[in-house]
């Protein structure tokens, strides 16, 4: 297995870094208006609506039993100084009114207080909801960006590198598979002739060695 690597990807990691970046800045984004909202709404129904309907309550529960009041003073009083009996109707309808203000005001008032628990429900199971998106724009996204930088860094330090480290190119690689390619040089064949040559005189020699000395000397 060759030990060098050729890297020509490291764009699209930078690419891909740049989308998981500008995902996380929009999830974040959104994540923190929709909790800014939730803040709004609750701050909306404990700070103004509830203190508003409190005090709307307090005045129609004043307003009724002043119209309470002025009716049973009318009818306490059985005739007029005239002999004449008095009317009761603008006393009625005062008290109507006030008695609608009143049940009105009441109403709203309940219905804060429901809408209060209910907002506060709705939040803490909106902030179970989005506590795995919340970690990865705050934890997980920040570590692999600067995982990601890390890697692009070792990646552009080892292309900066490639040129002096001896790292083949296309031209050597091609030398180098037409060179894997090439037969090997034939090894010289001596001819029979020669071989016979030889025979003969390594025979010759053998005799020469192997005769006896003559006996006159």
């Amino acid at each position: 297995m060759s030990k060098y690597v050729r890297v020509d990807s490291v764009d699209k990691l930078k690419e891909f870094r740049s989308a998981l970046c500008s995902f996380g800045q929009t999830a974040a984004t959104v994540l923190d208006e929709s909790c800014s909202e939730i803040r709004r709404a609750d701050l909306w129904l404990k700070q103004d609506r509830y203190t508003y309907w409190k005090n709307q309550v307090r005045l129609c529960a004043e307003r009724l039993s002043k119209a309470k009041q002025e009716l049973k003073l009318k009818k306490d009083i059985e005739k007029s100084p005239l002999g004449g009996q008095y009317s009761f109707v603008d006393e009625k309808k005062a008290l109507l009114a006030a008695q609608r203000d009143f049940e009105l005001a009441e109403r709203k008032f309940n219905n804060v207080r429901h809408w209060i628990q209910q907002v506060e429900t709705e939040a803490y199971a909106f902030k179970g909801l989005i506590q795995g998106l919340t970690n990865a724009v705050e934890i997980e996204i920040p570590n692999a960006r600067a995982q990601m930088d890390r890697m692009i860094d070792s990646l552009e330090a080892y292309i900066a590198l490639a040129p002096s480290s001896g790292i083949p190119t296309d031209s050597t690689e091609q030398t180098e598979d037409m060179s894997l390619t090439t037969e090997p040089p034939e090894s010289p064949v001596q001819s029979p002739e020669n071989d016979l040559s030889e025979t003969e005189t390594a025979e010759k020699d053998t005799d020469d060695n192997s005769s006896p000395p003559d006996s006159g000397e």
